[in-house]
């Protein structure tokens, strides 16, 4: 039995060895050739370490005169030697010794300067000729650094800068002197169109531009390269819109010291193309007749490759929801005699494949449940490849991970393994954390609340269970951070209204579609007829029903304060005086479908309400408001917008409310020719505000620059406010108005209006001129 044993591990020591001799003849193959050593030789101030990083010929690996061919090169590229050679020798064991002999520059940079330089600072120079002192002065290099000097100047707008290399051409040198004539900066004087039609102007045509004017000296530099990009921005802008011919050429110039230049983009249109047919191709599940139902593009309306490009995302996002993966990519066939294109929607279609391992990549501060509920995408589930774009968008507009457009850095979803077999897909997020917390100091001014200054302190990516559980934690910034949670503390005193506020919002409670906001404040207000001071707190929770439907409930607790009533004031306010306490209960729900929060120019906005109150007064507020926006019309490229819009509020309170909480009228959004609070029933002069309120705005808003940057607005003003639910004084007022958006009031324009009343009241207070500014950072 032990014989038998001992001959079984011997055999298998045997196979064993077979197998390895084995596996070794197939990793050399017969005509394989390895390399024995690597030797640079003439090296003297470059180490033979340094040397050997550059190269990818390595002792022991595979011989390949490729391979040599590439470190030669790559070893020239380092700018310390003036000649490479590679020459090899055949080892005794037939293996391959591999010399690299390098012929070093003679002498090392002991000096750089760049004579002349007054606009340019010498650590920004070096940074572009990449030239150091102690490093081998290479003459080749030098004059290379030479004409990125002079590239660098001409981007910079100095078109006629020249740069000699005064000292560092010869191999004997041992400085690098740059002698460098700036020159003038070259202005943009300038920018004119000629033959275009007149549907657009010549200040649109601008708008488009990269190249600016000069003002007064500010600006508008002379870059070549960006008139270059100009030309092609201005031919895609003509054939987008049909133009399908257009061409376009810069002519320059020049004033007589060189030092200015106005560009004439010459542009010849030709025909505007119509659409002949819209046809589909490779569609199998969708019919041609269900596909252009959902397109827009339709035989013989003007050719607008922005329509072209909608649809095709429309057939995308169809197939999309649906599980299908395709492409469709569409196919223009013009006939320029007829003026007519035939647009083909080419699609390849795909199977439905399923969702299959999530992983998130670089959020090392964020949790993945905030991620991932914002991915809406789960295994096992039917990919819905339109879902990838929205969970983007989504993630993007959380405002907690890094986007910057010139880096591209962003969020993203990627789908792996497409071409593979397997039904199963994998998904990818990656995102970059970034700067989440924000410290601002504003100031507003406006006709209803004075001059107000602001200080906010906001964290949007706060975490409330994330205590800090070591002094790395607070270091590192990751204490109270990561949850997706909002934090808010603002402070804005002002000349006559004071607020205080600290606030907490959760997005999605317990990860549901339950939003929940906790409010803290302090507010003070001082009033003709009286000042009232707040302090609260609101609790509300939210819900976004679909994609315009949203509900809420909210619970407040308020102790109010009213003091310093006027001598003459009636029992309606003096009765209401002193401190009482609130208890409000509100629920509401609402629709909106506008296409913009800051400038809508479709859609509308819903909203009903109603709270009961408690406390030291018992009675109930309700409310209805709708606007509705129309785009009446626009310029051919989409710009201009000219909206319409209409809006109505309805408001009513029980016969119980105090002063405090009733409705006013008069001022900024409201009835615009009259002060704040200047509407209302009246007793003694003064205003005890009213249980019931009707408001209605009728405005128009039209663009008067090409960048849609400042618009005038017209409008009439109607409505009342009354003690019980009846008209007897109904308002009217008419006027018009300016916005301006600027860079420092950020999105928000600023507001400025004149009204003037057509109907008062007897005792209803005039004011003409009302307006907003707000300025932050």
């Amino acid at each position: 039995m032990i014989a038998m044993e001992r001959t079984a591990v011997r055999s298998l020591v045997g196979l064993s060895l077979c197998l390895l001799l084995a596996g070794e003849a197939i990793a050399q193959s017969p005509g394989e050739v390895t390399v024995a050593d690597v030797i640079p030789t003439g090296n003297r101030l470059i180490p033979t370490e340094q040397i050997l990083s550059q190269i990818g010929t390595r002792k022991d690996g595979p011989f390949s005169q490729q391979m040599l061919q590439s470190d030669q090169q790559a070893l020239l590229r380092l700018g310390a030697f003036s000649d490479v050679r590679v020459r090899t020798q055949t080892s005794s064991d037939g293996r391959m010794i591999v010399y690299f002999d390098v012929a070093e520059l003679p002498n090392l940079i002991r000096e750089i300067r760049y004579d002349g330089a007054k606009h340019m600072k010498d650590e920004d120079l070096a940074k572009i000729t990449e030239l150091k002192r102690g490093t081998p002065l290479n003459p080749h290099r030098n004059q290379r650094a030479a004409q990125l000097i002079a590239a660098k100047y001409r981007d910079e707008g100095r078109l006629w800068a020249s740069v000699n290399l005064k000292e560092g051409g010869a191999a004997g040198d041992t400085r690098v002197v740059f002698d460098i004539t700036e020159g003038p900066e070259v202005k943009v004087r300038d920018t004119k169109f000629n033959g275009h039609g007149q549907w657009v102007s010549d200040a649109r045509l601008r708008n488009q531009l990269l190249t600016s004017r000069s003002f007064l000296g500010i600006g508008g530099k002379f870059i070549p390269k960006m008139v270059e990009e100009d030309v092609r921005i201005l031919t895609d802008y003509f054939r987008t819109l049909g133009y399908l011919d257009a061409r376009v050429s810069p002519e320059y110039q020049w004033s007589a010291d060189r030092s200015g230049v106005t560009i004439i983009f010459h542009i010849h249109e030709g025909k505007q193309y119509r659409v002949g047919k819209v046809q589909f191709q490779g569609n199998k599940v969708y019919n041609e007749e269900k596909l252009k139902q959902l397109v827009k593009l339709r035989e013989g309306m003007t050719y607008d490759k922005n329509v072209i490009q909608a649809d095709a995302q429309v057939i995308t996002d169809k197939y999309g929801f649906d599980g299908h993966r395709i492409l469709v990519r569409a196919q223009e066939y013009s006939t320029p005699e007829e003026g007519v294109v035939t647009v083909q929607y080419e699609i390849v279609e795909g199977k439905p494949v399923r969702v299959g391992n999530v992983q998130i990549i670089g959020n090392t501060r964020t949790e993945d449940r905030i991620v991932l509920r914002e991915l809406g995408l789960y295994p096992g589930q039917i990919l819905t490849w339109p879902d990838i774009r929205i969970a983007e968008q989504r993630l993007a507009n959380l405002n907690i991970f890094e986007m910057n457009a010139e880096t591209g850095v962003r969020p993203t979803v990627e789908v792996r393994d497409l071409d593979s077999p397997s039904e199963f897909k994998d998904i990818v997020v990656n995102v970059q954390e970034t700067s989440t917390g924000t410290f601002m100091l504003g100031m507003a001014v406006n006709s209803d609340a004075g001059l107000s200054g602001q200080v906010v302190i906001n964290e949007r990516n706060f975490n409330i269970f994330r205590v800090p559980r070591s002094l790395d934690d607070l270091l590192s910034g990751n204490a109270f951070r990561g949850g997706g949670q909002e934090f808010r503390l603002e402070a804005m005193p002002g000349t006559q209204f004071q607020r205080y506020t600290v606030s907490f919002r959760e997005p999605h409670l317990l990860d549901s579609p339950v939003s929940l906001m906790l409010n803290g404040y302090y507010y003070t207000r001082g009033f003709v007829e009286y000042n009232e001071n707040r302090v609260g707190a609101q609790a509300s929770v939210g819900r976004q029903l679909n994609r315009y439907w949203n509900a809420a409930g909210t619970f407040r607790v308020e102790g109010v304060n009213v003091f310093d009533v006027s001598p003459f004031a009636p029992p309606d306010i003096v009765n209401n005086g002193g401190r009482s306490l609130l208890l409000g209960f509100r629920g509401a729900v609402g629709r909106d479908s506008r296409d913009s929060y800051l400038r809508p120019t479709t859609g509308s906005v819903f909203q009903a309400s109603f709270e009961q109150v408690l406390g030291t007064y018992i009675y109930p507020l309700g409310s209805v408001e709708f606007t509705k926006f129309w785009n009446t019309w626009s310029r051919r490229d989409g710009s201009g917008k000219h909206v319409l819009s209409a809006r109505s509020a309805a408001y009513f309170a029980g016969d119980n409310t105090p002063v405090y909480e009733r409705y006013y009228g008069g001022g900024f959004r409201s009835l615009r020719g009259f002060s704040f609070r200047g509407v209302g029933p009246f007793v003694n002069g003064l205003n005890v505000g009213g249980q019931f309120s009707l408001l209605n705005t009728l405005e128009y808003q039209v663009p008067v620059l090409a960048n849609d940057k400042f618009f005038v607005v017209g409008f009439v003003d109607s409505g009342t406010v009354e003690r019980k639910f009846n008209i007897t004084d109904y308002r009217v007022t008419a006027g018009f108005g300016f916005r301006l958006v600027t860079p420092l009031t950020g999105p928000v324009p600023i507001a400025i209006d004149f009204g003037f009343p057509i109907v008062r009241g007897p005792s209803d207070r005039q004011q003409v001129f009302s307006f907003y500014v707000g300025f932050s950072n």
